[in-house]
């Protein structure tokens, strides 16, 4: 009976010392799992956090071309200008006179158009950088980025609107100039409304 006893207390702890040593398994197994996962999420959250920081320098990048390339186009406009004066200074036949005076108004219609569309175009791209950099310190669900996103969204249409403006349009297009200005100073004055509200403290430009 005794002896029993002894066997069936055996097997009873050797079961026990089963179950502790699967639990444990499948503790360790969860444990690395969970451990496994967490690599996984911080090596996706670097890999976007990469991209981002690409996709930003890439922005900049553009813009900064953008710029160099009006500067250019500005400097190239101002020494036809000049040389147009010139040839209109030493003239003296009226007929060429008259054509000359003809292709100053097509100068002016460039240089009129073209200054205020690269302005606006400059100014909105800064807007949409704010907007990226204001969003990184608030939520997507929260009041703030609703408020960004819309100055964003505005920004984005002002760029949209005259990006395809020609010296041909002009000045038709003024009306379009004008618009894209007002919804410029809505899109500045979203994000100003939102500054507030962010979490961390507010971007100055």
């Amino acid at each position: 009976m005794k002896t029993t006893k002894i066997i069936t207390g055996a097997a009873l702890l050797a079961i026990c010392i089963t179950n502790v040593g699967q639990a444990l398994a499948l503790t360790n197994d969860r444990t690395k799992q969970a451990e496994n996962r967490s690599e996984r999420m911080e090596q996706i959250q670097l890999k976007a956090t990469g991209m981002q920081e690409r996709r930003d320098e890439n922005v900049q990048k553009r813009t900064e071309l953008k710029k160099e390339n009006a500067t250019k186009e500005i400097d190239r406009r101002i020494a036809s200008l000049k040389d147009l004066r010139s040839k209109i200074t030493a003239e003296t036949d009226a007929t060429k006179l008259i054509e000359l005076k003809k292709s100053i108004i097509e100068s002016y219609r460039i240089y009129a158009l073209f200054m205020p569309k690269i302005t606006l175009i400059a100014h909105a791209d800064q807007v949409i950088s704010t907007a990226t950099l204001m969003k990184t310190r608030t939520t997507a669900d929260s009041e703030a980025w609703k408020q960004i996103d819309s100055g964003e969204i505005k920004a984005k249409q002002v760029i949209s609107d005259v990006i395809g403006l020609l010296p041909s349009g002009y000045p038709a297009s003024k009306t379009t100039l004008e618009n894209a200005r007002t919804l410029l100073k809505d899109a500045n004055k979203d994000l100003n409304l939102a500054r507030p509200m962010l979490t961390k403290p507010a971007i100055t430009k």
